[in-house]
């Protein structure tokens, strides 16, 4: 996992330089000496805080753009490139502050929740959960009941029981997964970030409180967006 999180810090932190207008100005950004700066773009993992304020900084020029999401935060294939890059660094952030292997975050439309930002699955899945609807997944159950859903064990779980999504689960390799709704202030659900681990796992409350952090980013994030 070491591999992965050091590129996921790295991949924010040269986002964010590139956004402010260099290292120098996100050292400013982030108030610390530039040695420190220079061995976290080296690979050394900064802490949870310096990385949100990176995702932070790649977020907040997209709610300028005119057309981040080109009609609604419920039009996902609209996405623009640089909300597309927002997005995925609210997954980065959640894959990260979960400890998890894969993640993949999906915003509500007509037909269902649609994945707009993945890491980690192949392409049989992603068309699978393409527009999810059925209760059988731990993200619809989170969509339709506005909480967060944890499954510590896909093979054991009555959500997915005996499904072709429990296959399509199991074919990625994903063991347990963890959903959070995108909740508005006004309260409407926009959508949600899961996590998924490759082997039976429960996420702290400590780090399951980091991913409420991101989500409710990632709400105002989205509530700011062009309708």
């Amino acid at each position: 996992m070491t591999e992965k999180t050091t590129t996921v810090h790295v991949r924010a932190l040269e986002h964010a330089a590139s956004i402010l207008g260099g290292k120098e100005k996100l050292r400013a950004y982030l108030h610390v000496p530039m040695a420190t700066l220079e061995a976290w773009l080296a690979g050394k993992p900064p802490p949870m805080d310096v990385f949100l304020k990176a995702v932070d900084a790649i977020s907040a020029p997209s709610v300028r753009q005119a057309d981040a999401l080109k009609g609604s935060a419920r039009d996902p294939l609209q996405a623009s490139p640089e909300a597309a890059t927002a997005l995925l660094a609210f997954l980065d952030a959640a894959i990260e502050a979960s400890r998890a292997d894969m993640g993949n975050l999906q915003l509500a439309g007509p037909d269902g929740l649609r994945i707009v930002a993945q890491r980690g699955f192949e392409q049989r899945f992603l068309d699978f959960f393409a527009a999810v609807s059925d209760e059988h997944s731990a993200c619809a159950r989170a969509l339709k009941a506005g909480r967060r859903v944890v499954v510590p064990d896909v093979e054991t779980s009555e959500i997915f029981g005996d499904t072709p999504a429990k296959a399509a689960m199991q074919t990625a390799g994903a063991r347990a997964v963890q959903s959070t709704p995108i909740v508005a202030a006004s309260g409407w659900i926009l959508g949600v970030i899961s996590t998924h681990y490759r082997k039976p796992h429960e996420p702290t409350s400590e780090e399951l409180a980091k991913v409420d952090d991101i989500a409710r980013r990632a709400a105002d994030w989205l509530a700011t967006a062009p309708r």
